[in-house]
Formats: C-alpha cells, sequence, structure tokens
C-alpha cells in the first residue's frame, strides 16, 4: 500500500498532534501541519501532499475557508474539513 502524504491545517495543537498520532497509526505519512492560512499554503507549496484536513476555523488573515480555496485553485490537493462548530 502506497503512503499517502497527509497535511494538517488547525490552529490548535493538541488536535493537530491527536490527528498526526491517528494518521500514522493508520499506516499513512503525516507531511507536516500549520496553524494558518498562508502558512499552509506555503508550505503545501514544497510539500504536495495527497490530502490535506483542514479546520475552517483557523488562526491568521483567511479562515480554512478561503485557505481551501487557494490549494485548490494552486495545487489540486484534495482536502476534508474539519470542525468543532455545528454551525
Amino acid at each position: 500500500m502506497p503512503k499517502y502524504n497527509i497535511f494538517v491545517v488547525d490552529d490548535e495543537s493538541i488536535i493537530a498532534l491527536e490527528l498526526k498520532q491517528r494518521i500514522l497509526e493508520l499506516g499513512y505519512a503525516f507531511a507536516g501541519s500549520a496553524g494558518e492560512g498562508y502558512t499552509a499554503i506555503d508550505q503545501i507549496s514544497r510539500i504536495k501532499p495527497d490530502l490535506v484536513l483542514m479546520d475552517i476555523n483557523i488562526s491568521g488573515d483567511i479562515d480554512g475557508i478561503e485557505t481551501a480555496k487557494i490549494i485548490l485553485s494552486k495545487y489540486q490537493v484534495p482536502i476534508i474539513y474539519l470542525t468543532a462548530y455545528t454551525d
């Protein structure tokens, strides 16, 4: 089975660490993480992960939705949204 690289965007470090542990336990490769949009975009441009797990509410000037739009338009990386908010 190929090791897919998964990148995490979440500004809660404890959540990002938990996701990292789960990703590794499932046999995937952890490509890295970022806590704010522009940092995530920069890292993704260099790492080229296979998948991004994206929190909708993140720190910085742009939220997870805007960050995802930029990532999708520039790098065509699939994104799965994660959030603790029901609304």
